[in-house]
C-alpha cells in the first residue's frame, strides 16, 4: 500500500518536472523570439534614421545654396 503511494507520488513529480521543463523550454524560445524581434526593430529604426539625415543634409545644402545665390 504505501510502495503504491510512493510510486504515485514519484509519478506525480515526475509528471511536474516534465511540465515544467516544458513551460521552461517555451519561456526561453519565447524570449529569444522577443529579443530577435527588438534586434530586427533597431536595424529598421536605424536604417530609417540614416535615410532621415540624409535627406535632412540634402535640405539644408539646398537651402544654403539657395541663400547664397541671394547674396
Amino acid at each position: 500500500m504505501m510502495c503504491d503511494k510512493t510510486d504515485t507520488l514519484e509519478s506525480t513529480v515526475q509528471q511536474h518536472s516534465d511540465q515544467l521543463t516544458c513551460i521552461k523550454r517555451e519561456t526561453r524560445a519565447g524570449f529569444t523570439s522577443l529579443h530577435d524581434s527588438v534586434q530586427e526593430l533597431k536595424q529598421v529604426v536605424e536604417a530609417r534614421r540614416q535615410l532621415l539625415e540624409q535627406q535632412l543634409r540634402r535640405e539644408i545644402r539646398a537651402t544654403y545654396a539657395k541663400l547664397v545665390a541671394l547674396e
